[in-house]
């Protein structure tokens, strides 16, 4: 089967117009999806980081202890224990354990 240029042109148009701009519009729709799904995960990641910040320092002023305290308990530095607080460094799991 042999195509003549005017069925050649009419093709290409076909994809420029239709089959281009969906596919587009596709991975557009898709690149969407996924930065509000990230963006949504982020908001209950730091909501999560907050609340775990939040209470490790109830916790911390329930039983009177200070930052200095309660770094020399878990043998991490009082700005560990700070940066805790306020959700600004990583938790590990064993001295929190410890901690609670």
């Amino acid at each position: 089967m042999r195509f003549g240029t005017t069925e050649l042109l009419v093709l290409l148009i076909i994809v420029v117009i239709i089959v281009l701009p969906t596919i587009l519009l596709g991975i557009g729709a898709y690149s969407l999806l996924k930065i509000a799904r990230n963006q949504k995960y982020n908001k209950q990641h730091s909501n999560t980081i907050k609340s775990i910040s939040e209470r490790l320092k109830e916790i911390r002023i329930q039983h009177g202890y200070s930052q200095e305290y309660l770094a020399t308990k878990l043998s991490v530095s009082r700005q560990a224990v700070s940066k805790w607080e306020n959700g600004g460094l990583r938790y590990n799991s064993d001295k929190l354990k410890k901690a609670l």
